[in-house]
């Protein structure tokens, strides 16, 4: 869980960054991206993969008094729904593979991580 946690963090910090290559333009950019995130996507598809994010459980009804007599009130138990959540497990390898890639086109990231 908490390398997951560290991968998220990473994906976001990273979203500032950019690719960087001297004389390149933005179009040439954005190609080269979509190409090496065409080639790691067909390398590695998406995996997707369920799990319980929090499991279900009763919550039990409680008495809430203020400072007035008489100022209680009851809340009646109910039950909470486990919580589920879907991830693609190859979505950290599949970026690992774009970075390789435009490294390889000799492009550099800057900015982020």
């Amino acid at each position: 869980m908490r390398i997951w946690r560290l991968a998220c963090a990473a994906l976001l910090l990273s979203a500032c960054a950019t690719w960087e290559k001297p004389g390149a333009t933005d179009a040439e950019r954005r190609l080269a991206v979509a190409q090496c995130r065409s080639e790691a996507e067909a390398r590695l598809p998406p995996v997707w993969e369920s799990d319980i994010r929090r499991p279900g459980h009763w919550v039990p009804s409680r008495v809430e008094c203020g400072r007035e007599p008489g100022s209680c009130s009851k809340s009646g138990s109910y039950f909470q729904w486990p919580e589920y959540r879907s991830r693609d497990v190859n979505a950290p390898l599949r970026d690992t593979l774009v970075q390789t890639c435009m490294h390889d086109r000799g492009w550099t990231r800057q900015g982020g991580l």
